[in-house]
């Protein structure tokens, strides 16, 4: 009971002491609680475990909730309108953009409950969709859809008409007609991908075989594309790549082709490695042509963040290292949208820290159980021994 309060009150004095390594974090563009975005460096590659399951965020020792990931975002774009002419005989809302608008979806804000109806769509005056159902069943399941997809277009005019005769209401209502005060129209773009270049060194080149090995230490850098270019001028050779974690035992990941041509003025050099390992392998097939000369490679990482709530009246320290933490898991990821903006922020240099260890007082039995053993076997011996040496002391008098 003592030791379990020991280790209870030591974690509660120092709850990173585990942690070997940490970098300040540097928020002064902020005046208010804010999202911030801190990219993560080649530091933080290089010591957190594999999916960064180890990092923790902490101002004045309480934790903070935090995710990562990488800018890879859907960018929603969205035009609200309100019909220019709801044609009641027929049925038939009009919408006119005042600029060219491209569209993908589209979502009818009806007020209308517990119904269904069918829908067609005519994009500037040519059909689009034909008897596409729309439904409220708040009633019964609860379930409802408003929405209509189409190819992407753009478009000046879109008109929606719905199946008056077909409509089918399942709880009294005021009128017959559908009440759609705003239609709201979206197209979606990737945001720009952020892809930081680092150039490696050859640690080892080796032939054997016709078959050219170059080893280069990434530091466990997560990278998404590799570059090789050979120093010569005129190349067509295809490779393997292997990675590895201890530049020792290799795993196989990718066959590749490389090339270079000053006649065509044509290269081949990007490869597709969606990967995170510390050593990389990469051996080129030669056959009976001179062995290429590769000092560096490139590898292409599209730059993760972690994204916290900051305030400027606080500091905030990032602690990672511990190989034996587990991913934490917050609330923040599901409260923040899409498209909440971020303030950028950075990092200091890289601390080391001594690890504190909390070292198990060892009992008697643990501590001499070898000498223990030892014992017991002797004894045993002894034991065995004594018992021979007292049948033989009853058989002699026999004789």
């Amino acid at each position: 009971m003592k030791n379990f309060l020991l280790l209870v009150i030591l974690f509660t004095i120092n709850l990173y002491a585990t942690q070997p390594y940490s970098k300040e974090i540097v928020v002064d563009k902020i005046s208010n609680p804010t999202l911030v975005k801190l990219k993560l460096d080649s530091d933080i590659y290089l010591y957190c475990n594999k999916n960064f399951e180890d990092i923790r965020v902490y101002s004045q020792d309480e934790e903070i909730g935090y995710f990562i990931e990488k800018v890879n975002k859907r960018i929603e774009n969205r035009q609200t309108l309100k019909a220019s002419n709801y044609d009641r005989e027929n049925t038939t809302l009009t919408y006119i953009f005042n600029k060219p608008f491209k569209v993908e979806d589209i979502k009818l804000n009806i007020e209308n409950l517990n119904f269904e109806t069918k829908v067609s769509v005519y994009i500037d005056d040519k059909l689009e969709i034909v008897d596409k159902s729309i439904y409220d069943y708040s009633n019964e399941t609860g379930n409802k859809n408003f929405s209509l997809k189409i190819e992407p277009k753009i478009v000046k005019k879109i008109s929606i008409k719905y199946d008056l005769k077909n409509t089918k209401y399942f709880t009294k209502t005021k009128s017959k007609y559908l009440i759609i005060p705003s239609t709201s129209f979206f197209n979606y773009s990737m945001e720009k991908i952020d892809y930081d270049k680092t150039k490696l060194s050859i640690l080892n080149k080796s032939i054997k075989n016709e078959i050219s090995s170059y080893i280069f230490d990434a530091k466990n850098i997560d990278f998404s594309y590799l570059e090789i270019e050979a120093l010569e001028k005129n190349y067509l050779r295809e490779g393997i790549i292997y990675v590895s974690a201890d530049n020792k035992n290799w795993r196989r990941v990718k066959h590749f082709n490389i090339s270079k041509s000053n006649i065509t003025q044509k290269k081949q050099d990007k490869i597709n490695l969606n990967r995170r390992t510390r050593y990389i392998k990469i051996d080129i097939i030669d056959n009976n042509n001179n062995s290429l000369t590769i000092p560096t490679i490139n590898i292409l990482t599209q730059a993760n963040y972690l994204y916290f709530l900051a305030s400027k009246a606080k500091s905030y320290e990032i602690y990672f290292g511990d190989k034996t933490l587990s991913k934490a898991s917050y609330d923040l990821k599901k409260l923040v949208g899409n498209t909440t903006s971020s303030v950028n922020i950075s990092m200091g240099e890289l601390k080391k820290h001594k690890i504190k260890e909390i070292v198990k007082k060892e009992s008697f039995l643990e501590k001499y159980k070898d000498i223990i053993f030892i014992f017991i076997i002797l004894l045993a011996v002894i034991v065995l021994l004594y018992i021979a040496f007292i049948l033989i002391k009853k058989i002699e008098p026999n004789k």
